[in-house]
């Protein structure tokens, strides 16, 4: 028998041993801002560079919001707000979203 250890009398429901209600825990929320704001912290740390015509020059890292990366594939470019295109880029977005609970 697997359980030959313990006695039925003594078992107990150790989910109830610990209480959040008297407990300072508090739960920590990440909202899909902050996964996007991870995943351009993590390319910005890699501080990507590009030499054309013998200058270094950083690529500059953006967010696709639904508009830009519409831009994007509509003209094949993204201007910056002073009308220049920006080349090289780097532009990400999500395409889907899923839970994962565990």
């Amino acid at each position: 028998m697997i359980e030959q250890g313990l006695n039925p009398k003594e078992s107990r429901n150790r989910g109830l041993d610990r209480s959040k209600v008297s407990s300072n825990f508090k739960t920590k929320n990440v909202s899909i801002v902050d996964v996007d704001t991870a995943i351009l912290s993590y390319l910005e740390s890699k501080n990507l560079i590009v030499t054309t015509n013998g200058m270094d020059k950083q690529v500059p890292i953006i967010y696709g919001s639904p508009e830009r990366w519409q831009q994007a594939s509509r003209n094949g470019y993204i201007k910056d707000q002073k009308g220049q295109i920006q080349n090289p880029l780097i532009i990400f977005k999500r395409n889907s979203l899923s839970s994962v609970m565990t």
